[in-house]
């Protein structure tokens, strides 16, 4: 059986503690809910053990709620945090959100239903990002996430609007990283650079909107904080089973620091390429410019143009990010 998703609730005023037992034992049936008013008891406890999501009071003495989670951070990134206060500084708030990435900010008193709903939002983000997630979506009618989370590659399912809403086991190991890509505030995925994340937005939107001519190849790089590789993304509208676009983008994360691409001879046997057909698909899976790959294998850039629509006809499909998604799915079970 499934454990028990854990919520931890921290308050030291314990008349303010008693109350939240009361009210939250009520409506949230089927968790664990543990109350602790000490919070650096409360702080060993989460290290220890950590729960899927922690409520914390920010005016506490000795350990302050932002700095709870801060030091929590530090150890354990899978928990949500929702912050209680009895204040409304934005400044406050913003640091919440932006520095300890604080889930929820709730001013305190709290209507007990709307803090219910705000717990239950983040165990469904702890869920997903966790990969314990039940898709919101019908994902089950469009890709199977069983099959999914044996898959090497990470497979990451947003809105238009860049929010996640399912990622495979591979996916969520990659943003547990937090180096590349990061999940972060409203579940947005984001990159490691402003500049980076404005493009990733325009691509997944295009995607999710079914606009092939914006989202052109669907390809883009990602930079990493260390002097890894960058990661390679490829993004395409997300098909239900009648190949109607249902409003969501499915990206497929390739790290090459775990590779999982075939090399030119296997891509070669399974989709029938020829051997000059083979390097280039190789090359352009790894991330080159058609440019970059043709001069590689010693051929101009129109004969590299006229071996990609070979390509295409041979594998069936219509852009660079959809032979990309082809052939790292089957390098991943390789």
């Amino acid at each position: 059986m499934e454990e028990p998703v854990e919520i931890l609730f921290v308050d030291d005023e314990p008349f303010v503690l008693h109350a939240l037992e009361r009210a939250m034992s009520k409506l949230l049936d089927g968790y664990k809910l543990t109350f602790i008013s000490d919070p650096t008891t409360a702080l060993e406890a989460a290290q220890k053990n950590p729960p899927a999501v922690i409520v914390s009071d920010q005016r506490m003495p000795e350990l302050e709620g932002l700095s709870l989670v801060s030091k929590l951070r530090e150890t354990v990134t899978s928990t949500k945090a929702i912050m209680l206060t009895g204040t409304t500084d934005l400044d406050l708030t913003l640091t919440a959100i932006n520095t300890a990435n604080v889930f929820r900010f709730y001013t305190k008193p709290c209507e007990p239903n709307l803090l219910a709903e705000g717990i239950e939002d983040a165990v469904e983000a702890w869920r997903r990002s966790t990969g314990r997630a039940k898709a919101k979506i019908s994902l089950s009618e469009r890709i199977g996430a069983a099959a999914l989370n044996h898959l090497r590659l990470a497979i990451i399912v947003l809105d238009a609007n860049a929010r996640v809403q399912y990622v495979n086991s591979a996916g969520a190991e990659l943003f547990a990283k937090e180096d590349g890509l990061h999940w972060g505030h409203e579940e947005i995925c984001r990159a490691s650079t402003p500049e980076q994340t404005k493009r990733l937005h325009e691509l997944i939107a295009a995607a999710a909107n079914n606009d092939l001519e914006e989202l052109n190849e669907g390809i883009m790089a990602v930079t990493r904080s260390d002097m890894r590789r960058a990661l390679c993304l490829a993004i395409s509208p997300l098909e239900d089973g009648s190949g109607n676009m249902g409003g969501y983008a499915v990206m497929f994360v390739s790290d090459p620091d775990r590779p999982i691409i075939p090399d030119p001879e296997a891509i070669a046997n399974l989709f029938g390429l020829t051997p000059s057909e083979a390097n280039l698909t190789h090359a352009l899976v790894i991330g080159e410019r058609i440019e970059k790959a043709a001069e590689a294998n010693d051929i101009t850039v129109s004969t590299a143009r006229t071996y990609l629509k070979q390509i295409f006809q041979k594998t069936q499909t219509n852009r660079q990010a959809d032979l990309i998604r082809l052939v790292l799915t089957a390098g991943s079970n390789i």
